[in-house]
């Protein structure tokens, strides 16, 4: 071995070292979902073809336009605040069959993924791919051609989950808002210098608490008394977040890392903190648990749950997230009390997985 393999080595094995340590945490805490605390339930249940008809209790899904500021440029820049570039952008509310304004609400705040925009959650349809037989399901997707629609938001395949949940009362009535982490327009001559990905998952946290969640919970019904920092504080076991892909890496980043006094339920669909490479993803890993374990006493996490397959591009970087934050977690986070891992045989990175895991995921947020 030459000096320089040598130094190579050297500089992995801490990295390679912690990937075992993480991999036989994952092996020695394997337990049985039914033994989990905060649920009863399967949480890798498939969605039943049923959930997917139409309910006769159906929600409607609104367009909500509120300003916000172009914090992925303007803090990243340390620029004043009397500086900061304001601009317009919107998300869709689903609000539930017979949403009462004098009733009090959770809500869950979904992010899409990268590319992705603030109208697909509740615009994807998978073309009945969900309702295939269970024959199929127990397969998985490797090799099936699935074929995708965007329709309008309020015609997709979760809104019609969402409605039959309700409606067998098999989830309380709630709230999900759909945003964007992304800016959308031409009015500004500004190019974001750096790592687009990580300035917009990391500075999303601030459009979240500021200006989304008052936007949003200032004009529907849910159990914040008060839209300053102390009134959405006050409710935060009543508030999830969750995300796919470039959603999910803004999940840990924005929301976990940086919004954990706002939000107690979480949940991580097909990404972890990064894309990789793995010594990197150790890293950044650690670097989240430095910013939560100084909150995490005063503000516990109900539950932190993550979704994958075992075909998934982002399956390894994801695996290592969450298993390296469990080790480092001191307890706070446990498998099987307030902490799940879930691989789907076979299953990629795609909406029939992701639609899948909403489903599971609310199912133990809001049940």
């Amino acid at each position: 071995m030459t000096i320089k393999q040598l130094c190579a080595f050297l500089i992995i094995l801490p990295f390679w070292h912690g990937y075992v340590l993480a991999e036989e945490h994952r092996q020695d805490q394997t337990v049985d979902v039914k033994s989990l605390d905060f649920s009863s339930i399967i949480l890798n249940e498939q969605v039943p073809a049923a959930f997917l008809s139409e309910s006769n209790a159906r929600g409607t899904v609104e367009r909500l336009d509120y300003d916000t500021f172009l914090y992925a440029y303007d803090m990243a820049n340390n620029l004043p605040e009397s500086e900061w570039h304001k601009i317009p952008k919107s998300a869709f509310v689903y609000l539930p069959h017979g949403y009462d304004p004098n009733k009090q609400y959770n809500i869950f705040y979904l992010l899409h993924g990268g590319g992705g925009n603030e109208r697909e959650w509740f615009g994807m349809s998978i073309n009945g791919d969900l309702a295939l037989n269970n024959n199929v399901w127990g397969r998985g997707y490797t090799g099936l051609t699935t074929t995708n629609t965007l329709l309008e938001p309020g015609e997709g395949d979760i809104v019609r989950i969402l409605d039959n949940l309700i409606a067998k009362k098999i989830i309380d009535p709630l709230i999900v808002v759909t945003p964007t982490m992304y800016y959308r327009g031409n009015d500004l001559d500004i190019d974001v210098p750096g790592d687009r990905t990580k300035l917009n998952t990391d500075y999303f946290a601030y459009e979240l608490q500021r200006d989304l969640m008052p936007a949003v919970e200032g004009k529907y019904s849910t159990y914040a008394k008060t839209l300053d920092k102390e009134g959405l504080i006050a409710s935060r076991n009543h508030r999830a977040l969750a995300g796919l892909s470039m959603g999910s890496m803004t999940t840990w980043r924005s929301g976990l890392q940086r919004s954990l006094p706002y939000i107690s339920w979480f949940g991580n669909y097909s990404a972890g903190i990064n894309p990789g490479p793995i010594p990197e993803t150790f890293k950044e890993t650690g670097i989240l648990w430095d910013l939560i374990e100084p909150q995490i006493g005063q503000y516990p996490v109900n539950a932190l749950l993550s979704f994958e397959g075992t075909s998934d591009v982002a399956r390894a970087p994801h695996e290592v997230t969450f298993y390296h934050l469990l080790g480092l977690s001191d307890g706070h986070l446990v498998l099987g009390k307030n902490a799940a891992y879930y691989d789907y045989d076979q299953w990629i990175h795609g909406w029939y997985a992701w639609v899948t895991y909403f489903y599971n995921s609310v199912r133990v947020f809001y049940q």
